[in-house]
């Protein structure tokens, strides 16, 4: 899956921009104020088919520009508000500087995004239509469509029947708990369902664990639907590599195995193959599935193939991360291009958002270019406020 770079705003050779007729700092004492994301929606007619050919959930695409925070200070407040989980406070606050209409043209348009994206989450339709045609009126477009973020659940998990397992954490030794009980439920149910998009880092004890369950269920004529597999993909290729024998050969029979079950040939036979030149063994061959695919959509979703060029970060980042950010360092390793994928993160607090920076800024000191892909506006605006407007730039998923 491509993404189209919207400038050199944040490419980590540019310069925040400066405002029309504002003095060069004297040095390098004097930093220069972070630019704000102006996030401006294509229209939903344009946008929906090729979201829809991807699997995206939203159709808030946006294309980004700068604009000082000291027309609105307004927007970083709601965007700090939201991270720390005051999402009602920075509605508010929207809203009534909306309201004022004192704000410049184009932070009004940001802190339309941020309010719209904020309603998103919290699942208010009639509030999102009234605000929608409030914005078409003031700015003589399209708004973006409503899509509920408040409870967004994988499209996977959706097929009629069966039983439901999330592994969270560090998949370690652990695992063998929450793995007992998808066992239990194989007794008495022939489809199962996994969610791996929880799980912050992987451990060989754990991969063993799951990969003698996933064997045993197979063997036994299961039907396993998994959900977010792309995530457990992405943590297992970051931490393999071609011809370096220490890694874990776990790590690869898993990958192996997953990639098996999903009926992504070609990246099995791939797999295969570099899996075959580390152990200087025969590789495994691929078998042609008995039944429906593992993981197959429900009639009306899309399914597609699991992208390898990103690091997928999902759901709700709070306080310490260090198992995650430890995956994503693992990931990135060796790359000269890291490319961070954030469309289904829904939030991230100030605390988990310093550590995210500090990472990336140490990437970046490094030499490593840096790509944080489709960050929701209110996600983006705390980035740029906490001072991240040079170590890497942003772009959303393109077709």
């Amino acid at each position: 899956m491509g993404s189209v770079d919207f400038g050199p705003i944040f490419s980590p050779s540019a310069k925040p921009p400066q405002a029309a007729g504002q003095a060069q700092p004297a040095g390098p004492a004097a930093p220069v104020r972070p630019a704000v994301l102006l996030a401006r929606p294509a229209s939903a007619e344009s946008a929906a088919p090729v979201l829809r050919s991807q699997g995206v959930r939203s159709v808030m695409m946006m294309q980004l520009a700068s604009s000082p925070f000291e027309a609105a200070p307004v927007l970083e407040q709601a965007a700090i508000l939201f991270a720390n989980g005051s999402d009602l406070d920075a509605r508010d606050a929207l809203q009534a500087a909306l309201q004022q209409g004192r704000m410049p043209p184009a932070a009004a348009r940001e802190g339309w995004m941020l309010l719209f994206d904020l309603l998103e989450n919290l699942g208010l339709r009639d509030e999102f239509d009234s605000a929608a045609v409030d914005f078409a009126v003031a700015f003589e477009t399209s708004p973006p469509a409503f899509n509920d973020r408040s409870g967004v659940k994988d499209p996977m998990l959706e097929t009629g029947g069966g039983q439901y397992v999330a592994l969270k954490g560090v998949l370690d030794g652990s695992a063998a708990r929450q793995l007992g009980e998808l066992a239990a439920m194989s007794a008495h149910s022939r489809i199962l369902r996994i969610e791996f998009g929880t799980i912050e880092a992987i451990a060989e004890a754990g991969c063993k664990l799951l990969f003698d369950h996933l064997r045993g269920l197979k063997k036994s004529g299961h039907n396993l639907v998994f959900s977010s597999v792309e995530h457990l993909l992405g943590l297992l290729n970051g931490a393999i590599e071609t011809g370096r024998r220490t890694d874990p050969e776990v790590y690869w029979l898993l990958l192996l195995e997953l990639y098996q079950f999903g009926q992504m040939q070609a990246a099995y036979e791939e797999a295969a193959l570099n899996y075959c030149v580390t152990f200087e063994v025969s590789p495994p061959q691929w078998q042609e599935p008995a039944r429906p695919a593992a993981n197959t959509a429900p009639q009306g979703t899309v399914s597609l193939p699991v992208p390898q060029d990103a690091f997928y970060v999902k759901g709700t980042l709070r306080g310490e991360s260090a198992a995650l950010f430890g995956g994503m360092s693992t990931f990135c390793a060796g790359k000269s291009l890291a490319v961070i994928d954030l469309f289904d993160l829904r939030r991230i607090d100030v605390a988990a958002a310093g550590e995210f920076i500090d990472l990336i800024t140490s990437w970046y000191l490094q030499g490593k270019e840096i790509e944080i892909r489709s960050p929701s506006p209110l996600i983006a605006t705390l980035f740029v406020s906490m001072g991240f407007t040079e170590q890497a730039r942003f772009t959303q998923r393109g077709a």
